[in-house]
């Protein structure tokens, strides 16, 4: 009888050392569920999606605001040329005489002119010169050149 119960406690001390009292661990709680993942991941592109929208309709508007000045530099550039040509057209000799005459100017009748070294007056008018000539005749600008050359080389050393 010594044996059985000997070899009764060695299969209970067996049984106890090869089948522990194992159970399977509860799953984890989660947090969150797979709707707030979801949601989160459309959000998340949404907001992509908005902020690429935005940033191309400012784009758009830069462009516009880019054509829309363009178009006035072109315009501007137009009437400075119009401008230009009127200013060209109003500076020719012609027109600046008929200005004058309706200014009340009459062309000059001679030319002086003053050496300022030696302040002396080539071409003076004489006496006998009026001051009111024909408007249409304005005389020969040239003359007196002679005698302002003759001056020059007098005043050269």
């Amino acid at each position: 009888m010594s044996a059985s119960p000997a070899i009764a406690i060695r299969r209970q001390s067996a049984s106890a050392l090869t089948t522990p009292d194992l159970r399977l661990a509860p799953a984890p709680q989660r947090r969150y569920g797979r709707a707030f993942y979801l949601t989160f991941c459309l959000a998340v592109l949404l907001g992509a999606l908005v902020a690429v929208l935005a940033f191309n309709t400012a784009m758009a508007k830069g462009a516009f605001e880019i054509h829309q000045l363009e178009n006035d530099v072109a315009n501007l550039e137009s009437e400075a040329t119009k401008m230009e040509e009127q200013l060209a057209d109003k500076a020719t000799p012609k027109q600046l005489a008929d200005m004058a005459a309706s200014l009340g100017m009459v062309p000059p009748t001679n030319t002086n002119y003053i050496l300022l070294q030696s302040s002396q007056v080539i071409g003076a008018a004489t006496s006998d010169q009026t001051t009111d000539t024909d408007p249409e005749d304005p005389g020969d600008p040239m003359d007196g050149l002679d005698q302002l050359d003759q001056g020059l080389q007098a005043d050269l050393p």
